[in-house]
């Protein structure tokens, strides 16, 4: 089971760094949510070429 959420996309440090230097702007925070997917789907690729006939349950 795989699952995909905010640590992902590196919320956390975000969220230590709203409260102590200020909010990052929103092309930084989509450009960490684009990054999440894309490693994602990465992982997702590999498990189907290693075992193709796999039941991947992905939850978010």
């Amino acid at each position: 089971m795989l699952t995909n959420g905010g640590n992902d996309a590196r919320f956390d440090n975000k969220i230590q760094t709203c409260v102590m230097e200020g909010c990052p702007s929103e092309a930084s925070m989509k450009a960490d949510i684009d990054n999440a997917v894309a490693e994602t789907r990465t992982v997702l690729e590999q498990i189907h070429a290693l075992a193709p006939n796999a039941t991947i349950s992905l939850m978010g």
